[in-house]
C-alpha cells in the first residue's frame, strides 16, 4: 500500500517530461512545458491576423541560402512561414504549396505558442535534436506593417504577411 502512492507520483510526474509525436511525425509537448501561457490579450489581434500566412522571405537579412550540397538557394522558394491561430497557437511550416489547401494543416507544422504581454510579443517552438532532446526555442516578434521580424540572438528571419483564402481557413491545431 505505502509503494503504490510513490510509484503513482513518479509516474505522473515523468508523463509530463516525454513528448510524443503527430502522424506527420512532428514533436507535441504538453503546452505547460513553455515558458509562457498561450496568449489572453486580446490586442494581440490588431499586430496579427488570422486569416494570413507569414511567409519567410530572409534569413539574417539574406534572401539566398547554401543548401547542403554548397548551392545557394531563394529561401523564399520553399514557401515556409507562420500560421497564426485562436487561443495562442501558432504553426512554422517549413514548406507549402501555395496550389494546395492541405499543405497548411497545421499537423504538418512546428508547434507553437505566441503571446503578448507586458515584457513585449513572445513565440515559442517545440523543437527536437538528438542531443539535447525535446526544448523550446523562444523567439522576440516585432511587427512593421505587414512585415513580421522574429528571431533570437543567434538569428532572425523576416516574414511578410500573405493573406488567405477562406477555403484555407479550415483548421484547427492539433495542440
Amino acid at each position: 500500500m505505502m509503494l503504490r502512492y510513490p510509484v503513482f507520483f513518479f509516474v505522473v510526474l515523468m508523463t509530463g517530461c516525454f513528448s510524443t509525436r503527430n502522424s506527420h511525425n512532428m514533436v507535441r509537448v504538453p503546452i505547460n512545458r513553455f515558458p509562457f501561457k498561450s496568449n489572453t490579450n486580446e490586442s494581440v489581434y490588431q499586430m496579427i491576423d488570422t486569416a494570413s500566412f507569414y511567409l519567410t522571405v530572409a534569413l539574417d537579412g539574406q534572401h539566398m541560402i547554401m543548401n547542403n550540397d554548397g548551392k545557394p538557394r531563394d529561401i523564399r522558394s520553399r514557401n515556409g512561414g507562420l500560421k497564426f491561430y485562436a487561443n495562442g497557437r501558432v504553426g512554422s511550416f517549413s514548406q507549402t504549396n501555395s496550389s494546395e489547401v492541405g499543405s497548411l494543416d497545421p499537423k504538418k507544422a512546428r508547434m507553437g505558442l505566441y503571446c503578448l504581454n507586458e515584457d513585449g510579443f513572445f513565440a515559442g517552438f517545440a523543437s527536437h535534436s538528438p542531443q539535447a532532446g525535446v526544448f523550446i526555442i523562444k523567439e522576440k516578434i516585432k511587427i512593421k506593417g505587414d512585415t513580421l521580424i522574429m528571431g533570437t540572438d543567434k538569428f532572425e528571419f523576416k516574414y511578410l504577411r500573405k493573406k488567405l483564402p477562406d477555403q484555407w481557413l479550415v483548421f484547427k491545431p492539433d495542440w
